[in-house]
């Protein structure tokens, strides 16, 4: 930092998480804690729960990770 003026290297972006990085984020579930699920699984997280879907991207475009979320519940029971 030197007179006001910052040159940043970004290291990684979260981001939406697409339907094509379903094609892209098996170097992620390549370790035995990760759970892999069929297509079918992400595709319906994807399309009920969108926002809930986030992926974190290298600077050179690699996903080095991801997190799949959803919702239960009505009411007051909603979590």
């Amino acid at each position: 930092f030197a007179g006001g003026y910052c040159e940043c290297v970004v290291m990684s972006t979260t981001r939406r998480f697409l339907a094509n990085d379903l094609f892209r984020f098996n170097s992620v579930n390549l370790d035995s804690l990760t759970e892999t699920y069929n297509l079918a699984f992400y595709f319906q997280y994807l399309s009920i729960w969108p926002s809930y879907q986030r992926v974190v991207e290298s600077s050179h475009g690699q996903i080095m990770a991801y997190v799949i979320g959803k919702t239960e519940g009505e009411n007051k029971e909603w979590h």
